[in-house]
């Protein structure tokens, strides 16, 4: 099973869609403003537009139209600085500045332009663009200028002219070429030192001028109609002033660097406290060990979903972590958020309501390769709650760090529903991207609740922009 590290702007994945339908641009006019603490809200014929800085160089616009739901962000994760900002006005455009950035927003159509030191870094050209049912954003792009980022592929560094899909998904023997894999980010960092991140977690598609060579175009199917744009002099300070805003990764234990033993996979009790064994015996460096699925059943189809050990291959597992533990080694285990119909836990999750429902209100289930299954609901309170008791009961017992598996999810029906609380249920689609950070957040916040000294280890292969924190 394919285990991924991904840190910031180092990932991605995605279906090959295809967002046939042509957008029409509609239109946006401005129609007054009013001043807030970090910038300005507009309000225009199609709704409102914040325009709010979270610091001297970063500063995230959020179209909101009328009647359209908006979810929730996934980048942002520390509140505003105070910024000192200027602001001017005309007939025809609002000049909006602080120390590190201006913006320059045409009133009709609305427009946004941001330039650095006087110099146009790119330009919001014709607000948020709306159609079938779909949301996007068109910006310009300089002749020369060279586009790093978009997540996970192996394309090589620089993506200007490609057409990525975003959709999580994994790419199985890729070998020297990939545009779709396991983490994808709906953002870029260009040599003229800007990101420009797009807070949106559904399917969707990123156009790096492919389409048109001197345009990005962002589309997706719903979610968050807002992006982010960092600006600096120089791709560390840029990183730095980006982390100021989604946060920072939390500072991993010392263990987590050392070196691992990790196979597919350790099917016995035995069989992995010889590993260890063997280690120490060839006096080989060992901090953690690594146990695939075989924990939780003796093959690898029909047995997903059991989150709890098979005695029968591990008979004392409480004191094989004890002993690890006390030989200086750290034990993972692999968990996915697929609970199968044939597995232990089935009637349980269906009963706590941690399965996420289809068309029809009722648990969804559907055929992949592990088996009959139903998808855990992460976004749902009940559901998290129900898949955290899971994990509270392995780190009580003495396991060191949670490996995440499947989490693109790896299927995801489009006929899934989610729940979001305080809005309802939202399709597969809307909230693809977000499955794995919403994952990754409900371990993390379990663990700063329920284990306070105990710094996380929380491996995950699929996620998003703000999953870093």
């Amino acid at each position: 099973m394919s285990k991924v590290f991904s840190w910031v702007l180092t990932t991605a994945s995605a279906l090959t869609l295809s967002l046939a339908p042509l957008f029409a641009l509609a239109v946006e006019h401005y129609q007054s403003h009013r001043i807030t603490p970090q910038g300005v809200v507009l309000t225009t014929d199609q709704g409102e537009v914040s325009v709010e800085f979270y610091n001297p160089h970063s500063v995230a616009v959020w179209y909101q139209p009328s009647g359209v739901t908006q979810l929730p962000s996934l980048l942002i994760g520390n509140p505003a600085q105070p910024v000192e900002l200027a602001l001017a006005s005309n007939e025809q455009q609002l000049t909006l500045q602080s120390d590190a950035l201006q913006l320059v927003i045409s009133k009709s159509p609305l427009s946004i332009a941001f330039y650095r030191d006087g110099e146009l870094l790119t330009r919001d050209q014709a607000g948020l663009i709306q159609a079938d049912g779909q949301l996007g954003f068109d910006f310009s792009l300089a002749e020369q200028e060279k586009l790093a980022g978009a997540g996970q592929r192996v394309l090589g560094m620089d993506r200007r002219g490609h057409k990525l899909p975003l959709y999580n998904k994994a790419h199985y023997g890729y070998s020297t070429e990939s545009s779709q894999m396991y983490f994808s980010l709906a953002g870029i960092l260009s040599d003229k030192n800007y990101m420009l991140l797009f807070d949106n977690g559904a399917t969707g598609e990123l156009d790096l001028g492919h389409s048109q060579a001197d345009q990005l175009r962002f589309r997706a199917q719903g979610g968050r109609s807002s992006y982010l744009l960092v600006a600096a002099d120089t791709t560390p300070e840029l990183i730095q002033q980006y982390l100021a805003v989604s946060g920072k990764p939390p500072l991993p234990a010392r263990w987590t660097l050392g070196n691992y033993a990790s196979r597919f996979g350790y099917r016995t009790e035995a069989e992995a406290r010889a590993v260890v064994q063997k280690f120490r015996e060839l006096k080989l460096p060992l901090d953690a060990i690594v146990i695939d699925l075989y924990w939780f059943g003796p093959d690898i189809q029909g047995h997903m979903g059991n989150l709890d050990w098979d005695r029968q291959a591990f008979p004392s597992p409480e004191q094989m972590l004890a002993d690890f533990a006390a030989d200086g080694v750290k034990t993972i285990l692999v968990t996915e958020p697929f609970i199968l119909t044939s597995s232990k836990r089935w009637d349980e999750s269906v009963t706590a309501g941690a399965i996420a429902p289809g068309p029809d209100g009722q648990p969804k289930t559907f055929d992949f390769y592990f088996g009959n299954t139903g998808l855990v609901d992460v976004f749902n309170p009940k559901a998290a709650d129900w898949f955290w008791q899971r994990y509270q009961e392995l780190l009580a017992q003495g396991v060191g760090g949670i490996w995440g598996d499947l989490g693109e999810p790896e299927v995801h029906p489009a006929d899934t529903n989610h729940y979001l609380p305080g809005i309802g249920l939202q399709p597969a689609d809307a909230v693809h991207n977000a499955y794995g950070h919403r994952w990754a957040e409900l371990v993390h916040q379990g663990y700063r609740r329920d284990f306070p000294a105990q710094r996380p280890f929380i491996m995950m292969r699929a996620g998003s922009l703000g999953s870093q924190r």
